[in-house]
């Protein structure tokens, strides 16, 4: 397995664990997050949503599926600073700052795996 297929491995499992959390037990995660809890569908969707993605990375990085791995990096990059504007606008709690960071980070390993692979 390449680097990039690790990087995205690992943030994929991350990524559907805490989908399924998110969608089997909301109001844990909502609690240990300071945010009020709800019985609203919607968190639990955005859970499942979570894990499929996640689902979708693993089998990205099992099958090195560069082109796949390369649009997971816009997409947490995009996912990252539109947590960061819901901050800065008010509308989220800045504990969100925590996840967009895990993103962006996530993002920044796997593109520089990307450049290092494509230079050697």
């Amino acid at each position: 397995m390449s680097k990039t297929a690790i990087s995205i491995m690992v943030y994929s499992i991350y990524l559907g664990t805490a989908g399924i959390c998110m969608a089997l037990i909301p109001n844990v995660l909502l609690h240990l997050l300071g945010h009020p809890t709800t019985n609203e569908v919607w968190v639990r969707l955005f859970g499942i949503l979570a894990a499929v993605l996640g689902v979708k990375g693993i089998h990205g990085a099992r099958n090195e599926l560069l082109s796949t791995m390369q649009v997971d990096v816009v997409t947490r990059t995009v996912f990252s600073v539109f947590l960061t504007v819901l901050v800065v606008m008010g509308i989220a709690r800045p504990i969100l700052l925590l996840f967009a960071v895990i993103d962006f980070v996530a993002a920044i390993w796997t593109q520089t795996t990307i450049w290092k692979s494509r230079r050697s």
